[in-house]
């Protein structure tokens, strides 16, 4: 290994606490420095005024969220809130001498505050998040999802990639933590405030939550006889990153009304698959009333679906990349990192009709879908932040420790 690092690394939520402390402990077991931010209080006066000049990027994401309709006060709550972060991460930062940060997502305040303090210091930034490959996590400097560094290699690279075998590893869930609505319910208030939390998230988010857990506990057989052919469009978690900022729709009502249009023009009948994270927070009894002609599943696996369907339609989700591991054709509706030509067909709001056709009737392009999937087995790493081994952890570590390793899995060389 080369220099010795200090890393900060930062997350949130209790259980993948577990993960990211497990990961400070690799690196210390290492030979490097290592501290772990999992959340920071609400409570105090800003201190810095650091990001002034960046806090709309910041908190872009959350008053997204949490604020769809951009009010002043809840926006300056947050912006309040995203310059206590800046000011104590660039305490940390300075105190342990730093020289790279692993951020959870980058895109809640907490990590993108860190992720501005940071490049304004002249770290390496790290991002991590869930990967698309069954039971894996991604790293990238650049960042994950869309914003990964694989969105930028040319396709033709992967004509000729070939899968290296990989050790086969054991992985052990995490721990089971008290994790219910009192843990969330305390996580809300410390970072919003009593009032915000009492006045719109109780309604708007948490109950709903907690709901949509029930909901997804008492799963059943739903009797849904699936039609011979027919197109699959599975449903994305409404205000999640992908569809907040990586999607060319305003939302999921608007994704199914361009594809119901769509499927009729080409008599193809419309499966939709709900998303269980959106049960009991995103009602959509009126939109399947509206189109009744609509095959609606909720508890059908999705492996299942995928296999049976002709062509999957998706904004830019993970059932893409499940879709080509099972050679369906896929048509892509927003930026995805997979979204490039050969491996998918990308379709806009006006010629998707056209694009779904093509789609069906274009013979597969194997080998580069092959090579694209063989070298997405070695830029994702095996483990989740639920079940996870030791060789995950030490993968990552070598990745941020190792400049050229890194180089070669991020730029392809």
């Amino acid at each position: 290994m080369e220099n010795k690092k200090s890393i900060l690394i930062v997350g949130f939520s209790p259980r993948l606490g577990i993960f990211l402390n497990a990961l400070k402990n690799k690196f210390i077991e290492e030979g490097h420095k290592a501290v772990l931010i999992a959340e920071l209080s609400a409570w105090g006066q800003p201190k810095s005024s650091i990001i002034n000049d960046s806090i709309d990027q910041v908190i872009e994401y959350e008053n997204n969220f949490y604020n769809p309709q951009n009010e002043i006060w809840k926006r300056n709550r947050l912006a309040n809130y995203a310059k206590r972060c800046a000011n104590a991460i660039a305490n940390k930062i300075d105190a342990n001498k730093v020289t790279d940060l692993i951020v959870w997502n980058g895109a809640p305040t907490l990590s993108q505050a860190a992720v501005q303090i940071a490049k304004q210091k002249g770290l390496r930034v790290w991002y991590m998040e869930n990967g698309m490959l069954p039971k894996t996590l991604q790293l990238d400097p650049k960042g994950v999802n869309f914003n990964n560094s694989v969105t930028s290699i040319p396709v033709e690279k992967f004509l000729t990639y070939q899968l290296k075998p990989k050790q086969s590893q054991e992985l052990s869930p995490t721990p089971k933590i008290w994790h219910n609505g009192f843990e969330m319910l305390g996580r809300y208030i410390n970072k919003f405030g009593l009032w915000w939390f009492l006045t719109d998230i109780f309604w708007n988010r948490f109950i709903p939550d907690q709901v949509g857990k029930k909901l997804r506990s008492r799963r059943k057989d739903e009797g849904v006889e699936l039609p011979d052919k027919f197109i699959l469009l599975p449903l994305q978690v409404q205000d999640d990153t992908q569809i907040l900022m990586h999607s060319r729709f305003s939302g999921m009502e608007e994704v199914i009304a361009e594809t119901v249009l769509a499927a009729k023009s080409l008599n193809y009948q419309l499966v939709i698959k709900e998303h269980p994270q959106d049960l009991g927070r995103v009602d959509y009894e009126e939109v399947k009333k509206k189109y009744p002609e609509v095959v609606w599943v909720r508890w059908i696996p999705i492996p299942e679906l995928i296999r049976k369907a002709d062509v999957v339609v998706t904004v830019n989700s993970s059932v893409g990349i499940e879709a080509l591991l099972e050679k369906k054709p896929v048509v892509v509706l927003g930026d995805a990192f997979y979204n490039k030509p050969g491996i998918v067909w990308s379709a806009n709001k006006g010629n998707m009709a056209n694009k779904i056709s093509s789609a069906l009737n274009t013979k597969l392009n194997h080998q580069l879908i092959d090579g694209f999937i063989a070298y997405l087995h070695d830029y994702f790493i095996s483990g989740t932040w639920t079940q996870f081994s030791d060789q995950t952890l030490t993968e990552i570590v070598h990745r941020v420790v190792e400049d050229q390793y890194a180089r070669k899995i991020y730029d392809l060389e």
